[in-house]
């Protein structure tokens, strides 16, 4: 996917610098990290080698907004995320609706939840089929923003594996985390379950 803008192009070739080591992480802003962080080299690679020609021009002062550079980092998680079809598969369409029921199914254990028994989840919604999407305000802590994603696959036999992948980025701390779940595990208590494991081992260490 091309760069829009001559200033995104440069955004992305920093980003691309960064990841491959050239530029320290420390000379440059979030909003770069952020790239860095939640995309692979190639998918950077492929915004920074837009071509200038064509491409409007930004004021120098003006930064690309933080929705548009979400917008971006999403398109290219979802690209993971697509449902993995297979050739010989004779049940496709019905294992695509059980997907979607999956996800649902999820989000709508997810909205009967409080974290910590009293903190609601925030902007709680599908953002594809097969993706689900909110916010984790607790005071005194970062705002966690969340993703879960199905990618199930088929393996042999023709069996589609069950696998949700949970990743959570943390804007204030410049990280990003995913952790998989698969087969059995695969049920809503399990990603509730996984999201408190994320919560403990990354963020609410003393």
């Amino acid at each position: 996917m091309p760069a829009k803008s001559k200033q995104q192009q440069r955004l992305f070739g920093l980003a691309l610098s960064v990841k491959r080591g050239e530029t320290p992480r420390s000379d440059v802003s979030d909003e770069v990290l952020d790239m860095v962080d939640s995309m692979s080299e190639d998918d950077i690679e492929d915004y920074a080698s837009t071509k200038h020609k064509g491409l409007p021009t930004k004021k120098e002062h003006k930064t690309m907004k933080k929705s548009e550079l979400r917008k971006i980092i999403r398109e290219e998680i979802l690209k993971e995320v697509s449902f993995e079809k297979s050739t010989n598969s004779l049940n496709e369409d019905e294992d695509r609706e059980n997907v979607k029921k999956r996800m649902k199914d999820i989000k709508n254990y997810l909205k009967k939840q409080k974290f910590s028994n009293r903190h609601e989840l925030k902007n709680l919604k599908m953002f594809s089929e097969f993706a689900i999407e909110f916010e984790l305000h607790v005071p005194g802590a970062p705002v966690l923003e969340f993703l879960v994603m199905d990618q199930s696959e088929y393996r042999k036999s023709d069996i589609l594996t069950p696998v949700v992948v949970v990743e959570v980025s943390s804007p204030a701390k410049r990280g990003t985390f995913s952790k998989k779940l698969s087969g059995r595990n695969v049920t809503p208590e399990g990603v509730w379950k996984l999201i408190h494991s994320i919560w403990d081992g990354k963020f609410n260490r003393k």
